[in-house]
């Protein structure tokens, strides 16, 4: 049975309040779009310019806000909610009927990397937004959608990172001493692994990558891209309640690891996009597309193109 979008958003009247961690009562202040135009608006200055879609500060990174208005009496509560939730609503449908092309089918050229993964490199960003609108995993589009186009970010050799590009078979080094240079980090990862398994989660240290919501940090490691999960199937996120990195964790964070999709009730994957320098481990068993950081204004107005509702 197929959800109307005013079905979806009557439903959303009732449920928005509960679940919507962004959330704060009638009368107070809702971050969060309330409206199809609010998405535009909030985007349309910052159009082609990565560094003020993404600004940094000296005290971590600044992702792109959501829309804050006033929400002032249940009356205009109810109407923004009705509204976003079936704009929400409509682009999930869209992105359920969008055809999901294999990234092999996409026109491409490859080059051997030093490293040993598989790299075919897409040809311009067009090519780029084409690829992640047929072959991304389509939960993760709504979910950057519904965060107002924030990304997760890789660091990747520059060599490798030259221009937009699907990576498949991509090594999972967490679990090796050398990727921070420390037994002790590799250890810990280990222990990771170990207790996640135990809880039966699907992402773990031994079959993830570390991603962050802040690209100033991912660029630490290299050449910052953001990373676009390929497939519906195996692909999975998860992140720590508190937030942060997963190496080093600091003394007094949170041990609770939220995974996306099972612990539901929990902040969301679209509310972990809007936070300053996240680390996320995701899964993503058929590779992923990374954009490299210099090409991000032009994907950021594909997408908000490509999902015009």
């Amino acid at each position: 049975m197929t959800m109307t979008p005013i079905a979806a958003a009557l439903v959303c009247l009732f449920i928005l309040p509960y679940q919507c961690s962004s959330f704060v009562g009638i009368g107070e202040t809702w971050r969060g779009p309330s409206s199809t135009a609010s998405f535009v608006s909030s985007l349309e200055a910052s159009r082609d310019d990565a560094s003020v879609m993404v600004p940094y500060s000296s005290e971590g990174c600044v992702p792109v806000p959501h829309y804050d208005g006033a929400v002032s009496g249940r009356y205009e509560f109810i109407r923004s909610s009705i509204i976003g939730c079936a704009a929400f609503a409509a682009g999930g449908l869209f992105l359920r009927n969008q055809p999901v092309a294999s990234a092999a089918s996409l026109s491409t050229s490859s080059s051997p990397p030093s490293s040993g993964v598989n790299i075919a490199y897409l040809p311009s960003v067009s090519e780029a937004v084409d690829a992640i609108v047929n072959t991304c995993n389509k939960r993760y589009l709504y979910n950057v959608v519904s965060s107002n186009y924030n990304f997760l970010y890789h660091g990747l050799d520059p060599s490798e990172a030259k221009a937009p590009s699907i990576r498949t078979s991509q090594p999972c080094d967490l679990l090796n001493p050398e990727t921070y240079g420390s037994d002790e980090a590799a250890s810990y990862f280990a222990d990771l692994d170990k207790s996640m398994t135990k809880e039966k989660s699907p992402v773990l240290p031994s079959n993830g990558h570390l991603a962050t919501t802040c690209p100033k940090a991912a660029s630490e490691w290299g050449v910052a891209v953001s990373i676009w999960p390929i497939g519906e199937e195996e692909v999975h996120f998860a992140w720590f309640a508190d937030g942060g990195l997963f190496w080093p964790r600091n003394d007094g964070a949170s041990q609770e690891v939220i995974v996306d999709g099972r612990d539901c009730g929990e902040i969301a994957l679209d509310d972990v996009l809007v936070g300053d320098n996240w680390e996320v481990l995701f899964r993503a068993d058929q590779g992923f597309i990374a954009v490299p950081l210099g090409f991000e204004g032009r994907l950021r107005e594909g997408l908000r193109e490509s999902f015009a509702i």
